[in-house]
């Protein structure tokens, strides 16, 4: 589930919210509210990464030093988001 979780978010299509199944509603609500909850750098480096941004582009656009500082950046908050969404109790009780 959890190599799921970056694709299912960023992939949502704007559609209706009548469109999605309830189970859908919460599971996007839940990656919103916990990406929203992040701090700006990483929402910004996520969003770069998933509009396939190479790691030097992302470095240049946010005026970091080194490639491999943006690489380290990327990882690190798309963990952090991960651990964030999986330890929420409304995630576990979709699992369930």
């Amino acid at each position: 589930h959890q190599n799921k979780i970056l694709p299912v978010f960023f992939d949502f299509p704007d559609v209706n919210s009548a469109e999605l199944a309830e189970a859908e509603q919460l599971r996007y609500r839940i990656y919103r509210e916990h990406f929203n909850a992040m701090e700006k750098d990483c929402q910004r480096i996520l969003l770069l990464s998933m509009q396939k941004f190479s790691s030097k582009d992302i470095a240049d656009t946010m005026g970091y030093g080194s490639e491999n500082y943006a690489k380290t950046k990327k990882y690190n908050c798309k963990e952090r988001l991960k651990r964030s969404i999986m330890g929420d109790p409304r995630i576990q009780d979709l699992h369930d």
